[in-house]
């Protein structure tokens, strides 16, 4: 997940930043899903995109986020200066899209504040064909505060919808919405009780994966079959790429808030294994991203006096950036064959006074700054 923020006088703490966000999901609620639209609308896009006959590569999907639009552009790992504008997504002032690349790379699924109120904002998902520059919408009334699942065969999306009754706990419904279809979505999953679920992928048999938020703490649900990952709230999960474990960051709130990278292995075994993944004593962890064949997740490491400056890491041997004096990356997402990896770079001392975000790329040739991008939403490979 990309982490974006105003640039104010005081310096953004990335722990109020993630602590704000997870509390305002749980109290969100919409109404009931009206249907898959179908609408299709134009804004501002010609019939074919530059991306459309692109040549053959790896591309960033990214926003430039305006007070009421975002621009999406595809951007050549390679050569940010030659991003391509292909379509626009207008929202309410101030609610940036959360989005992902569809597998074939060639669309972006959104869900968007577009109508009601700042204080009471009505979210739908809308599909933005990269090629075409066309807009589709799909659902209404929807959970804000989720990023829109692809199906691995990117035929339907899965997204939520949580309602809430007065002075009772909350049910969050997972919806299936086929895209080739007129038909309304289908309940994939209900959860009761739930303060809060996520959709985070599938495992190798194809069933649904979702994280629950409850009284329990953080559980994780695959059909049916249910793993406890955390007594605490979790977020930033990623499956590994062959859907074998889970990664995620665990919010500790045992002596203060503390940020700890977690892994638990998903072999089928009665009770899955916790692997704690952190890469010191001290350190805290932010971001969680699967390199391509890779045993072992990549996450952020906050930044010490010992090891000051330092990048993306895993649980391999360090790396640390010799090109910056200072700051800290927040992996976001590797690219297809594992090349590219595409982070936030932030300019503070620590995750307490965080200092300034920018996306940048990290290549085989170096770092490249995506100047003026404010959001990161996924690879698309040509």
């Amino acid at each position: 997940m990309a982490i974006s923020v105003r640039v104010a006088p005081r310096r953004p703490s990335i722990s109020n930043i993630l602590v704000a966000a997870t509390v305002l999901a749980s109290f969100l609620a919409v109404l009931p899903i009206v249907g898959a639209i179908g609408a299709s609308f134009f804004q501002g896009a010609s019939p074919r995109t530059a991306f459309a006959s692109a040549p053959p590569g790896d591309y960033g999907v990214a926003a430039r986020t305006e007070d009421d639009i975002d621009r999406i552009f595809v951007v050549p790992a390679a050569n940010p200066a030659g991003a391509m504008e292909v379509g626009a997504i207008k929202h309410l002032p101030g609610f940036a899209a959360r989005a992902a690349v569809s597998p074939d790379g060639k669309q972006l699924a959104a869900v968007v504040a577009e109508a009601g109120t700042p204080a009471h904002p009505l979210a739908s998902l809308v599909v933005l064909n990269l090629q075409t520059g066309v807009l589709t919408r799909l659902a209404l009334d929807i959970d804000l505060l989720q990023a829109p699942l692809w199906t691995p065969d990117g035929a339907a999306i899965v997204v939520s919808r949580t309602q809430v009754t007065d002075g009772g706990p909350s049910t969050v419904r997972m919806f299936n919405i086929d895209l080739a279809s007129k038909a309304a979505p289908v309940q994939a999953a209900v959860f009761e009780r739930a303060l809060a679920a996520y959709a985070v992928g599938f495992g190798p048999a194809g069933e649904l994966t979702t994280v629950v938020i409850d009284a329990r703490g953080s559980t994780l649900m695959q059909g049916s079959e249910a793993t406890s990952l955390s007594s605490h709230i979790t977020r930033d999960w990623r499956l590994s790429p062959a859907g074998s474990a889970i990664a995620f960051i665990e919010s500790d709130t045992t002596n203060g808030l503390v940020y700890r990278a977690r892994t638990v292995l998903l072999d089928g075994a009665a009770g899955a294994r916790v692997q704690a993944q952190n890469l010191s004593t001290s350190n805290q962890q932010l971001g969680v991203a699967w390199k391509p064949g890779s045993f072992a997740p990549t996450v952020g490491e906050e930044p010490t006096t010992q090891s000051s400056g330092v990048t993306a890491q895993n649980s391999e041997p360090r790396t640390q950036n010799s090109l910056t004096a200072s700051g800290f990356d927040i992996p976001l997402a590797y690219s297809k064959n594992g090349d590219f990896l595409a982070v936030q770079r932030w300019s503070g001392a620590d995750f307490e006074n965080a200092g300034v975000p920018e996306l940048q790329f990290l290549t085989p040739e170096g770092r490249m700054a995506l100047t003026g991008f404010t959001r990161f939403f996924g690879w698309a490979s040509r």
